[in-house]
C-alpha cells in the first residue's frame, strides 16, 4: 500500500477517519506494518502490501477453505504467472467457467465506462485482479478489494500482473458489507461476477452507494441473475462451502431503484454483435427473458 491510501480510509468498526501508521517494511510501497484507528484503537495489519480490514475471520476462513477445495478439485490450485497474465482469456483452462462469455461482457462494459483515465475505481471482489489490471491499464486509479489473498484465487495474484505491466494498484482485504472507506470516495464501483456472492445484497449495494461520489457509477457484469420463476438460492453454500447465490433480476432492480440509482440495462455482448435489424427484432424478446428466464445481465446504474 501507498501512504496516500490513508486519506480514503474509514475504520469499519467505529467509522473513525484518522489513523496512525507504523511501518515495518517499505520498498516502493509499504509491505508490512500496522494501521491503528485513533478513535477506537483497532489495529489493522499490512502484510505483503495488503491492509487487512476483515472483521469476521471465522466467516472468511470458511469461504477460503471452500475456494481451496474447489481449486484442488478442478486442478487449478497451483496457478502460474503465465496463466494469470492470460486472464480473462486463457488459452487453456480446467476451470468450470465460460471465459469467452465473461471476457466479452467485461470488455464491453469497460468500453461503456470510458474515459477511465484519472477515475477512482473500487473493484469489488476482484479475486485474481485481472479486472483491476485492465481498469488500471486504461488509466483508472484502482483499489482491488477481496476477502482472499491466496494467489490461486485472491489478491496476491496482482503482483505478477503489476510487475509485468509496470503498473500499480492498491489491494485491500475487506468485506463488501463493511467497506473501510469514507463516503463519496469513488467515481466507479465495479463488480464482475462478484455481487451474487453477497449474503446481504441490499446492504452490499447500500455500501456501494455510500462510497460513490455524487454522479458516480455502479457497474455490474456477469452476475448470476434469475427470472421471476427462479428459485432464489440464498444462504445455500455450494458443496465446497462457497457462498454462491442466484438473485432474481427483479430483486436487483428493486434494490437499485430503492437506493435511487438510475438504471441502464444492457443485454449480453452477443446481442450487440448482430446487425441492427436483428437487434431491433430481438430487443423485446431479451426484455421478456429478463423477467421469465435466468440470464446474465450487464448493467450500469447512475446516481
Amino acid at each position: 500500500m501507498k501512504r496516500k491510501l490513508l486519506i480514503s480510509l474509514e475504520c469499519p468498526k467505529c467509522k473513525g477517519q484518522k489513523f496512525k501508521l507504523k511501518v515495518a517494511k517499505e520498498n516502493k510501497e509499504i509491505r508490512a506494518g500496522t494501521i491503528t484507528c485513533i478513535k477506537c484503537s483497532s489495529k489493522y495489519k499490512v502484510v505483503s502490501g495488503i491492509p487487512n480490514f476483515l472483521l469476521d475471520p471465522g466467516k472468511i476462513e470458511a469461504e477460503k477453505q471452500g475456494w481451496d477445495k474447489l481449486s484442488r478439485a478442478e486442478g487449478w490450485h497451483e496457478i502460474t504467472d503465465d496463466y494469470l497474465l492470460e486472464l480473462p482469456l486463457p488459452q487453456k483452462s480446467v476451470e468450470n467457467l465460460q471465459w469467452d462469455r465473461h471476457a466479452n461482457n467485461f470488455f464491453f462494459l469497460l468500453d461503456r465506462l470510458e474515459p477511465l483515465k484519472g477515475k477512482h475505481v473500487l473493484d469489488m471482489g476482484s479475486g485474481r485482479c485481472w479486472s483491476s489490471r485492465y481498469l488500471t491499464k486504461r488509466g483508472a486509479e484502482v483499489i482491488a478489494l477481496d476477502i482472499l489473498t491466496d494467489k490461486a484465487v485472491g489478491l496476491l495474484a496482482a503482483e505478477p500482473l503489476m510487475k509485468y505491466d509496470k503498473t500499480y494498484f492498491e489491494r485491500i482485504l475487506a468485506d463488501m458489507d463493511k467497506l473501510p472507506f469514507k463516503d463519496n470516495s469513488f467515481d466507479i464501483v465495479f463488480f464482475t461476477g462478484t455481487l451474487h456472492h453477497s449474503t446481504d445484497l441490499f446492504n452490499t449495494l447500500s455500501e456501494a452507494y455510500r462510497v460513490l461520489k455524487p454522479g458516480g457509477l455502479l457497474a455490474l457484469t456477469n452476475e448470476a441473475c434469475g427470472g421471476m420463476f427462479t428459485n432464489e438460492l440464498i444462504d445455500s453454500p455450494t458443496e465446497h462451502g462457497i457462498n454462491e447465490h442466484t438473485y432474481r433480476y427483479t430483486r436487483y432492480m428493486s434494490y437499485l431503484k430503492k437506493l435511487s440509482f438510475k438504471v441502464k440495462v444492457y443485454n449480453e455482448y452477443s446481442y450487440y454483435k448482430k446487425n441492427k435489424l436483428s437487434r431491433l427484432l430481438l430487443a423485446p424478446i431479451h426484455k421478456i427473458k429478463r423477467f421469465l428466464k435466468a440470464t446474465v445481465f450487464v448493467a450500469i446504474a447512475k446516481k
